[in-house]
């Protein structure tokens, strides 16, 4: 790999070019253009010049925990009730 290719290649990738300009640009293609931002970055990513949003809270500001349930089963049908002929208790038509 040339290293002036390279660095031009992170340079142009940095600014925002596309991966299909900067191949017609030094005549590489898309996995050359992978393994350059990999070596550069540690992870191949299309765009390295964004930078990492990290989330402040993992929660919503007034959150609080379901105590009910809005799902109702009132009629399952003859393949909800248990038959060990299905292993793992599985509907029958799910495996299919």
């Amino acid at each position: 790999m040339n290293p002036a290719i390279a660095k031009q290649i992170i340079e142009d990738k940095l600014n925002g070019m596309p991966d299909n300009i900067i191949g017609n640009k030094y005549n590489v293609n898309l996995k050359f253009i992978e393994k350059v931002i990999t070596e550069h970055t540690g992870v191949n990513i299309s765009n390295p010049s964004l930078k990492k949003t990290g989330s402040k809270n993992l929660l919503p500001k007034d959150f609080e925990l379901e105590k009910s349930t809005v799902w109702s089963f009132k009629s399952r049908g003859s393949w909800a009730t248990h038959n060990g002929n299905y292993r793992g208790n599985w509907s029958p038509y799910i495996p299919r």
